[in-house]
C-alpha cells in the first residue's frame, strides 16, 4: 500500500468536504530545504528530486504518474469526488 493510499485511507472516516493534493514544487525556499534533507540524509535519492523538479521531462512524467496514483487512492478510498488535484 503506498502512502497516499493509507494518508487517504485515513482521511475517508473524517467529515472533509475537500482534500486538495499537490505535487512538490520548486518554489523558492523549497529546493535548498529539500535539496540539504535529500544531501544529508538520503543522499542516493538527490539527483532523482533535483530532475523531477527542474528537468521538464521528467517533471512531466513525475507528474503524470503523480496524478495517477493520487487518483487510484481516492477510488480505493472511495473519495474520489473529494480529492482535488492542484498541479
Amino acid at each position: 500500500m503506498k502512502a497516499a493510499e493509507l494518508r487517504l485511507k485515513d482521511i475517508a472516516g473524517l467529515q472533509v468536504e475537500v482534500i486538495w493534493v499537490d505535487a512538490l514544487n520548486p518554489r523558492p525556499r523549497v529546493w535548498p530545504a529539500v535539496s540539504e534533507l535529500l544531501r544529508d540524509r538520503f543522499p542516493a535519492l538527490l539527483e532523482r528530486y533535483r530532475q523531477m523538479l527542474f528537468d521538464s521531462g521528467a517533471r512531466s512524467s513525475y507528474l503524470a504518474e503523480l496524478g495517477q496514483r493520487v487518483q487510484r487512492a481516492a477510488e480505493r478510498a472511495s473519495l474520489q469526488n473529494r480529492v482535488i488535484q492542484c498541479f
